[in-house]
């Protein structure tokens, strides 16, 4: 739908978020990838009762308001037969009157990192309220964990498994800094159970410049210099 999303992940970019856009001081902040007309509107109608899946993604799609008026222009239409799915940052307010009706409604959260590594990765969230937010979805949706598997959240990721009970790991690509591709295994293998991480296996490199490089110039940005070195090991 858009790029709006009121968090700047470290594995993200101004093209699919505000909030590294604003980060970066890029201009327009917002990037409107779908125009929600009156024509898209109806040949969406038209098109409802052959479709068994609507997913939106970011962004954040709860913070998009031709999302939401989608759900609302639909609310009035038998979608019984359709699941209605996201991918969301799981802390952004949403209106569930308008998931009633749907066959179900899916929620995969994105979860990157556990406690302090999560606030270190997911720039304006907190532990606190990713932990409520995903109570409250749950309420209304049936919800999946998401977690990204990069340099910076592999090591959190039995941790933040046996917390919230399951997770789909995401395997990172781009940017390079998130890879584990590039990865040093020597420092892989120190983490416990390192063999049991999805994707840990890509760690073939042997210099870890470009993952201190991000991880001071992410610190100096959100002036929390120092945060990094004490949460990871292998930067000291």
């Amino acid at each position: 739908m858009s790029n709006r999303c009121q968090l700047a992940c470290a594995h993200c970019h101004p093209s699919i978020s505000t909030g590294w856009a604003k980060l970066l001081e890029i201009k327009p902040l917002v990037v409107e990838g779908l125009q929600v007309t009156d024509t898209f509107l109806k040949e969406l109608t038209d098109i409802l009762p052959q479709l068994s899946c609507i997913k939106f993604t970011g962004g954040e799609p709860f913070l998009d308001p031709g999302h939401w008026k989608i759900l609302e222009h639909l609310h009035r239409y038998d979608r019984s037969h359709c699941d209605l799915e996201y991918i969301t940052n799981g802390i952004t307010s949403f209106r569930p009157h308008l998931w009633e009706g749907w066959k179900t409604v899916k929620c995969g959260i994105s979860v990157d990192g556990y406690q302090d590594t999560y606030e270190w990765f997911r720039r304006g969230s907190t532990w606190k309220e990713i932990c409520a937010g995903v109570e409250n979805i749950k309420q209304f949706a049936d919800v999946s964990m998401l977690y990204s598997i990069t340099p910076f959240t592999f090591h959190d990721y039995h941790k933040a498994k046996v917390f919230w009970g399951n997770l789909n790991p995401i395997r990172v690509v781009f940017p390079k800094y998130a890879s584990m591709i590039d990865f040093p295994m020597e420092i892989a293998s120190q983490v416990e159970s390192y063999e049991t991480i999805p994707y840990v296996s890509f760690a073939q490199g042997d210099n870890i410049d470009i993952y201190r490089d991000f991880a001071n110039w992410w610190d100096t940005k959100w002036n929390t210099d120092g945060w990094a070195t004490k949460l990871f090991w292998w930067l000291k």
